[in-house]
């Protein structure tokens, strides 16, 4: 589609007459976090990455505001209107990578409704190859600059790691133990813990694995590395609570 013509289509008139530049020259941006939004900036400002992310996070935590109060409704948010427009696109606003336990659904967590997340799901909310890539692969392809590694209080995977680490299991299907060696790392100095208080230890080592998922994104791919530094791209940590439905972001970036 020839951008002028989009310009002229939903950008307001004045903003096009104060144009003083050649469309070639234009820096453009669609990214946004709603659907519809159109982004301007000129030429010599630097777009801030961090604004989007910002924005993305607030929206976010609104949701989950609404879902924790019981007045969260995902039902209006995937009218059969709203699937007819996301049929040839999508501009996921927030990136979630978080736990499949089925206690803990982002969209409805956080109330939004389809076309707005893009959520990748995996046993404790591990960090391998393949949710990287799927974290790039919406990060480039979107555009979307935030992202949100997702755990929740009484984790099953976390917790079936720390008895490993209390009773090792030989039986253990590898599959199941390339998880609970993922967790592993970031949970062995609380072994100990567990035989005083039992949950505080599982507690504490939620947010130790959610904190280690985070700096795997952050540190183990150039892509994201990339994008952090020049586009930012922000990364944090959270935890979901199946006690009060509440969604705590910690160790939140200054943006």
């Amino acid at each position: 589609m020839n951008l002028e013509r989009v310009i002229a289509a939903l950008a307001p008139t004045d903003v096009v007459q104060r144009a003083s530049v050649e469309i070639s020259d234009l820096a453009y941006d669609t990214r946004a976090v709603g659907p519809g939004a159109l982004f301007f900036c000129v030429p010599g400002e630097r777009h801030d990455g961090h604004a989007f992310a910002r924005e993305a996070l607030e929206r976010l935590r609104e949701g989950n505001r609404r879902f924790a109060s019981g007045q969260g409704n995902v039902a209006r948010l995937s009218t059969r209107t709203r699937r007819a427009e996301l049929v040839t696109r999508q501009e996921p606003f927030a990136i979630i990578l978080g736990c499949s336990d089925s206690r803990v659904p982002a969209e409805h967590v956080f109330d939004q409704g389809l076309g707005d997340l893009f959520v990748i799901r995996v046993a404790g909310n591990i960090v391998a190859p393949s949710q990287i890539g799927s974290v790039e692969f919406a990060a480039e392809r979107f555009g979307t600059r935030l992202v949100v590694v997702l755990g929740h209080s009484r984790c099953g995977a976390v917790v079936a790691t720390l008895e490993e680490l209390r009773r090792p299991c030989e039986s253990q299907s590898r599959n199941l133990r390339s998880i609970v060696d993922r967790i592993r790392p970031s949970v062995e100095g609380l072994a100990k813990e567990l035989r005083t208080d039992v949950d505080v230890c599982v507690s504490e080592a939620v947010r130790a694995n959610v904190r280690a998922s985070a700096n795997q994104l952050r540190h183990g791919s150039e892509l994201l590395e990339q994008l952090i530094e020049h586009d930012g791209l922000v990364i944090v940590g959270a935890e979901y609570s199946l006690e009060t439905g509440v969604v705590d972001v910690f160790d939140p970036p200054r943006l």
